[in-house]
């Protein structure tokens, strides 16, 4: 078994995980190959797999952090550091700013051209943390 360093694909370690079967991941990614749309999306839309499973799986495989944002009181200070435009674009919700740092909960935190948008936009360092959409 690979360390859990390695960078592996979502799909297997959802196998690994017993998460979703061998049919349904073909599927999806047959999907994926056709439409464009992200492995993940299709396998929580298709109802293969649970959001709340997808994020801790994301979250584990990426050593990203993973948050509730329902569970937080989002200041509306911080809610107005992105704009809503671009958060509904991109998935994505200011949770805290500390210092120069904006806490970012995001569906998709590997979305490099997000975290760059914001980052020119605003004057702060990113930190995202796994979020559902």
């Amino acid at each position: 078994m690979p360390p859990k360093t390695a960078k592996r694909r979502l799909g297997d370690v959802l196998l690994e995980q017993q998460l979703v079967s061998e049919p349904q991941l073909r599927e999806c990614l047959a999907l994926q190959r056709s439409t464009g749309q992200s492995l993940a999306h299709i396998l929580v839309e298709k109802g293969y797999l649970s959001e709340e499973d997808l994020v801790i799986t994301l979250s584990e495989q990426l050593g990203i952090p993973h948050i509730r944002v329902a569970n937080y009181n989002i200041p509306k200070e911080i809610l107005k550091e992105v704009p809503e435009s671009l958060a509904r674009q991109y998935q994505m919700m200011p949770v805290s700013v500390t210092g120069d740092v904006l806490t970012l909960a995001m569906a998709d935190p590997l979305n490099i051209m997000a975290l760059d948008d914001l980052r020119m936009l605003t004057s702060y360092e990113i930190e995202p943390v796994v979020a559902v959409e």
